[in-house]
């Protein structure tokens, strides 16, 4: 089903069909917006900057050279992978 088509039917539906199909369009209206939102994640940005500041409070962390974010897409899911350089000397310091 189009998106399109799905909104047209959900705005123009048939008074007579049930709730059941009335909420099986809704959900569908959901699910096609979350996958398309999935495309660009625009909290990523934000997600990364919080990581970074949490990591600063426990690690020594110098610059934000220090962490690397990577962000890809795989069958309609968002993955990302962080890599932090740690200083050998920190992890003696903690003991």
């Amino acid at each position: 089903m189009s998106f399109l088509k799905a909104i047209s039917e959900a705005i123009f539906k048939d008074k007579s069909e049930t709730s059941a199909v009335s909420a099986k369009q809704r959900l569908h209206l959901v699910l096609i917006d979350d996958r398309a939102g999935r495309e660009t994640p625009d909290y990523m940005p934000k997600l990364r900057q919080e990581i970074f500041e949490v990591l600063k409070k426990y690690i020594k962390i110098d610059s934000e050279t220090d962490v690397e974010f990577n962000i890809a897409n795989k069958d309609n899911t968002a993955i990302m992978e962080m890599s932090v350089s740690l200083d050998k000397n920190e992890d003696q310091d903690q003991q």
